[in-house]
């Protein structure tokens, strides 16, 4: 299922008419908010992965920060944690015991402590979790915010899933790795502090859908054009290799293609350009947009394009020039 299914299913769910639902899921924004008192809002959201990795204590960390991702997309703070997780009947109890214990770990550096969870018994392992934050409702950001002239800031470079695959295929070498893994378990929340002393107020964070996917959703909430340069956009170490002579999108990347392909426009970029930007991020960076003037006070990130006004039917994402790959590949 990609983007477009995504929207589709929601969009036919009928709103909560409710003065004290800020956001819901017919908004298709990175958490539900729902108006407390004193100018705030509760945050929530969720999510569930499958192990990208073979460590149980790094898995741990990676799930945790992915999860806990949506809260600093939208400005706000996490202050509670619970676990979904699905056991094979065959899984040893030490390996569970350390993912989780890692998770904990990382949920309580961020301010969010793991406060209970629910276990189904399933084929495949997969942990996820419940995040609750706040937010001050009217710093919250959102995928409607951002105006032309805005410049285009990724947190975090890109690859994650390419070199997935690679490490699967054994081609990965151990300090590509490395990067590959620590990147994962980094959070956003010091690139969300960032974003917010910018007074930053659309952003998302960048992870199953690919960049395209999450860039098209903050293109057709605010009603704009979003360039893109192939030449800016950051890489993981090791991504580069995989990248040479690629033959275009495919699984899921291909997924994610078919998913926004009203939105994206790619013109002569070449299949490596669609790969990379297609490419599922698994605890992947922020996207947000900020003015030129508040880019000279920007402390993380890489500025990777730009907002122009909507000039055809529909907003688009536009891919334009050939990759480089700026960033710690370089």
């Amino acid at each position: 299922m990609g983007p477009g299914d995504l929207r589709r299913i929601l969009g036919g769910l009928t709103p909560t008419r409710d003065r004290r639902v800020v956001l819901e899921a017919a908004h298709a924004d990175d958490a539900g908010a729902v108006r407390l008192e004193g100018g705030r809002a509760l945050l929530h959201t969720v999510d569930v992965i499958t192990p990208i990795i073979d460590d149980p204590v790094g898995f741990g960390r990676i799930a945790a920060a992915n999860a806990v991702s949506d809260i600093y997309a939208m400005g706000g703070q996490p202050t509670s944690a619970v676990s979904i997780l699905a056991l094979p009947r065959t899984l040893p109890a030490e390996p569970v015991r350390e993912m989780l214990t890692a998770a904990r770990d990382l949920l309580a550096a961020c301010g969010a402590f793991l406060v209970g969870g629910h276990t189904v018994k399933d084929a495949e392992l997969k942990l996820g979790f419940a995040i609750t934050g706040e937010v001050v409702t009217r710093r919250m950001c959102t995928h409607g915010g951002a105006r032309p002239g805005d410049l285009l800031v990724l947190s975090k470079p890109l690859g994650t899933g390419l070199l997935y695959a690679a490490s699967r295929a054994e081609r990965l070498d151990p300090g590509a790795k490395a990067s590959w893994i620590a990147s994962m378990a980094q959070t956003n929340r010091e690139s969300s502090e960032n974003m917010q002393s910018l007074g930053v107020r659309c952003a998302t964070d960048v992870t199953g859908f690919g960049l395209a996917g999450h860039a098209a959703n903050l293109a057709r909430a605010s009603d704009v054009d979003l360039i893109l340069e192939a030449s800016a956009l950051p890489l993981l170490p090791g991504v580069r290799p995989e990248l040479e002579g690629h033959p275009g999108p495919a699984g899921p990347a291909k997924v994610n293609l078919d998913g926004c392909a009203d939105d994206l426009k790619l013109g002569r970029t070449g299949p490596a350009v669609a790969a990379l930007v297609c490419d599922p991020q698994t605890s992947g960076g922020l996207l947000f947009t900020l003015s030129p003037r508040k880019a000279r006070r920007l402390e993380t990130g890489t500025i990777v394009g730009e907002v122009r006004e909507r000039k055809t039917r529909r907003p688009a994402v536009r891919v334009v020039g050939r990759l480089d790959g700026r960033g710690p590949d370089q």
